[in-house]
């Protein structure tokens, strides 16, 4: 019963996801420091005493969220303010926040627990009480909603922490390579991700060839873009007419293709409206990475894995996966879920590869002209993935960021930035030391190789190249 409620819930997640993720303003780890301020004055003066300090201290929005502050009611804003300091990382202001949970009202509860489960889950797992604190409301609750999302949240967070005990075990010389912990570690932290995925769906193929034996390759790349809007017709426009005058060998997708919690199965009708109609007709085989919008839903990752079965242009044949266009060998990687086995793989896949150039793809920046600087996801990025990818690999691509941008190399490795798909766009900070171009704009990359060069264009949703660069060996 709460299973099956549960999964409801989880999939209708349309209207209140929206609402959570966008109307009113964008978590201040996504924003850049010119676009969040501390609430205004009069905001301030309607949060109760006992919450006004912590408030003032570490909530900041976008100033045109604070109109939409202002229209809360007390109770509202209460909730609200909750919810802001859940996404905080400081460990003391996520325990101001679980002392106050059990006390309030069934609004403000449940604000948190989404806060919790979809935003900053990892830094929660970190606070040894808190599974306790949930078990006991679980019990006391009689809100079927509130039980339903206590449920959610136990749920994942019980595979998050078992997920990373299993790690922790892998790394000791004497378990780092038994198969059945590896198996059991994948499938805690899928688990903790909230995810059901058959275990056949997640073993990457060996090495294919998209264009084999050729010397040269051009693909193109975006994130960000699964919300069936103009500004995302836009941009698929634009390809079709570059595609039509430079045709591409393939593309690639940076994860979040479908806002805001994924596909519910491969029969989705959004399928054919938010995907074979607008990039069906191009013709372009897209191998496909997943966003942390994909991870919403319960069954949205083996959707999207299923679907390739029967489409022409969708293309995954797993989480993770390695191919060649050309001289380029890509290497797909899953950025939302890293699992022991993922970041083992993608070491091996890359020290074998003979290619020219070397190109990994997925949905989290390493580096990005944005104050996502405390980003658990990017924090994840640099912690878990960078590593493996340092002096080995040429370029990284990516999206998240909803804007367009090319970061200073890092350990021989460059950074592209290209989440302008169709989702609302989210401003930069190119006048940061690491960012060499940055704009808030529709657009995607254009990534052309040869033997002894790399190009890559910035084009937004008009046609007009915005930016490039190019590496040569």
């Amino acid at each position: 019963m709460i299973r099956s409620a549960a999964l409801r819930w989880r999939r209708d997640l349309t209207g209140f996801g929206l609402y959570l993720l966008a109307s009113l303003g964008t978590p201040a780890s996504a924003l850049t420091p010119d676009q969040v301020l501390p609430l205004p004055a009069d905001v301030l003066e309607k949060v109760a005493p006992d919450l006004r300090p912590m408030v003032e201290r570490h909530v900041r929005v976008e100033p045109v969220s604070h109109e939409a502050y202002r229209r809360l009611s007390v109770p509202e804003l209460r909730g609200k303010a909750l919810a802001d300091l859940a996404s905080v990382h400081d460990p003391a202001v996520l325990r101001f926040v679980l002392e106050r949970f059990p006390l309030e009202d069934a609004n403000a509860r449940f604000r948190i627990l989404r806060y919790i489960r979809y935003i900053n889950l990892d830094r929660w797992a970190q606070l040894p009480e808190l599974p306790q604190v949930l078990r006991e409301a679980l019990i006391r609750e009689t809100d079927p909603k509130l039980v339903t999302e206590l449920a959610i949240v136990l749920r994942c967070l019980d595979g998050k922490l078992l997920g990373n005990l299993l790690a922790g075990k892998l790394r000791e010389p004497s378990l780092a390579n038994v198969p059945e912990l590896v198996d059991e570690e994948e499938a805690a932290a899928l688990f903790g991700a909230g995810a059901q995925i058959p275990g056949f769906l997640l073993k990457p193929p060996p090495l294919f060839r998209v264009k084999p034996d050729s010397p040269a390759a051009r693909v193109v790349g975006f994130g960000d873009f699964g919300v069936g809007r103009e500004a995302q017709r836009e941009v698929a426009r634009a390809i079709a007419d570059f595609h039509a005058r430079e045709a591409f060998d393939a593309g690639l997708t940076f994860g979040d293709n479908f806002y805001p919690a994924g596909m519910t199965s491969p029969e989705d009708p959004r399928w054919q409206d938010q995907w074979e109609k607008v990039y069906g007709p191009l013709r372009i085989p897209f191998y496909a990475t997943l966003g942390n919008h994909d991870w919403v839903g319960s069954d949205s990752p083996a959707a999207q894995l299923l679907y390739a079965r029967q489409s022409a242009s969708w293309k995954m044949p797993a989480l993770y996966y390695t191919y060649t266009v050309g001289p380029v060998q890509f290497f797909a990687v899953d950025t939302t879920v890293y699992t022991e086995r993922q970041l083992a793989w993608l070491r091996d896949a890359i020290d074998r590869s003979r290619a020219r150039w070397k190109i990994v793809y997925g949905h989290h920046p390493i580096s990005v002209a944005a104050n996502t600087n405390r980003s658990a996801y990017v924090e994840a990025a640099r912690a878990k993935l960078f590593p493996v990818l340092r002096h080995r690999v040429d370029a990284y691509f990516c999206g998240h960021h909803h804007s367009l941008g090319h970061m200073r190399p890092e350990d021989g490795v460059h950074f592209y930035v290209v989440g302008g798909g169709g989702a609302g766009l989210y401003g930069v900070a190119p006048e940061l030391p690491e960012a060499i171009f940055a704009t808030s704009a529709f657009g995607f990359a254009v990534i052309e190789a040869d033997l002894s060069s790399l190009r890559v264009r910035f084009v937004d949703s008009s046609g007009r190249v915005l930016h490039e660069d190019r590496l040569t060996k």
